[in-house]
């Protein structure tokens, strides 16, 4: 469950832990890994305390009580234990490396997974302007220094390659800021102005249209073409019934054009 007052947001796992606050909602892959987690993790207190480490048996009670404290969701303990005249004080507290580090800071490889995508992202959605995400972000080629400055920023500045491709596979670099800048509206309506201005399409072939470019808004391009074919696509035609084979080729010509304009890179002249 996720709770936030529009400044501060806060995360609590009813069956793990108690609430605790994080830099943002998790993604859909996130909270689906957290749940494996409930099923593959093993309960503290089935794992055998190693002798090297201790052969007391009240050291042993100690470690167990903790356990079970902290398998109850409390995140931090406090031990007190007896070793003579004078008592010693043993803290222990479990620690969230991903809200306590700062950007830059290597983390353990358990938690990468969540962070760099809310790295990436974040990063995003801060540098619009910045020239080569601005570009991506209005439908403008890129050149090779463009490409070159993603591949800075995304396995180098956020993380490496091995994090890249743990997160987004062979996603295009540009593909990937397309998708999560989406493209400016001004931008998607230039590109289908043709048709939007063509006054011998009817009301149905307009909507349709906006709804190609409503799509591409939000998603930042078209991955496959078969979706329209399937809602909202298909009312009240699909699109093989709603245009002639002149018009699907040149819509299909942009929609295309669109997609390579966040992969393929152009020459200066």
């Amino acid at each position: 469950m996720f709770t936030s007052n529009g400044f501060e947001t806060y995360f609590w796992d009813d069956m793990s832990s108690t609430q605790r606050k994080t830099s943002g909602f998790f993604t859909k892959s996130d909270l689906e890994k957290l749940m494996n987690r409930r099923e593959t993790r093993k309960k503290l207190s089935a794992i055998p305390i190693d002798d090297k480490i201790t052969d007391r048996y009240y050291q042993k009670a100690a470690i167990r009580a903790v356990c079970e404290h902290i398998e109850q969701g409390f995140r931090k303990a406090l031990l007190v234990m007896a070793t003579g005249p004078v008592k010693p004080k043993i803290f222990t507290k479990l620690d969230d490396p991903v809200l306590n580090s700062k950007e830059g800071d290597a983390l353990g490889a358990a938690y990468d997974f969540e962070y760099y995508r809310k790295k990436v992202n974040r990063y995003v959605e801060e540098h619009k302007n910045d020239p080569t995400i601005y570009k991506l972000n209005h439908n403008l080629p890129l050149t090779k220094e463009d490409y070159k400055e993603l591949e800075r920023i995304l396995i180098q500045e956020l993380g490496d390659s091995e994090d890249y491709k743990r997160e987004y596979g062979d996603t295009p670099f540009g593909l990937l800021i397309r998708k999560i800048a989406k493209l400016d509206h001004d931008s998607a309506m230039a590109a289908f102005s043709s048709f939007i201005n063509d006054r011998s399409l009817n009301q149905q072939q307009i909507e349709f249209i906006l709804k190609i470019i409503n799509h591409i808004e939000n998603k930042g391009y078209i991955e496959d073409i078969k979706i329209l074919m399937k809602p909202p696509f298909d009312k009240p035609y699909n699109f093989i019934k709603m245009f002639d084979l002149q018009t699907r080729n040149s819509i299909l010509k942009i929609i295309e054009d669109i997609k390579n304009n966040a992969m393929q890179v152009i020459t200066k002249q």
